[in-house]
């Protein structure tokens, strides 16, 4: 008798991100076209960043999506208590996103994290408010076999 090849149920098929009702994706279109902010990356590579909506900005925690590559990072601000939240992801083909790293610090002495995972991704992402109040995203991996190198400003405070 042969073999039966069998995938673990965790990652077979993880299909947690993928959007299963497209008419979703149209009923939400004017907020993301209004939102998301495409940005150079290098190499003719964009990334995006999904802003809060625009009558939440510092209104309470400010929830931002940012895809740099194949990393997506999710972040937390709270301005009033300067904390902040950051999850990176990687996203694997055929597997999807595998959490990396989870992290929370305080925005005034700034988070840098290494991440990796073997043989797949090794680097920095780093978030910290600069001299001139800006909050500034930065990174330095390369993944996949593909370097990423850059730093962006998310907001002013």
């Amino acid at each position: 008798m042969a073999a039966v090849a069998t995938y673990s149920p965790d990652i077979a098929f993880a299909s947690k991100n993928v959007v299963s009702e497209p008419d979703a994706v149209i009923a939400n279109l004017p907020f993301l076209l209004e939102n998301i902010e495409v940005f150079d990356i290098g190499e003719g590579e964009k990334g995006y960043i999904l802003h809060p909506p625009k009558g939440t900005r510092f209104a309470g925690p400010m929830h931002y999506k940012i895809s740099i590559g194949p990393l997506e990072i999710d972040l937390t601000v709270d301005l009033s208590t300067f904390s902040v939240a950051l999850k990176v992801i990687l996203n694997i083909p055929i597997i999807g996103g595998v959490t990396i790293a989870n992290v929370v610090g305080n925005l005034k002495d700034g988070i840098e994290l290494k991440i990796g995972y073997p043989g797949i991704l090794g680097g920095i992402v780093g978030l910290k408010l600069d001299g001139n109040s800006d909050v500034v995203l930065s990174w330095d991996f390369t993944a996949l076999g593909k370097s990423f190198k850059g730093s962006k400003v998310l907001f002013h405070i």
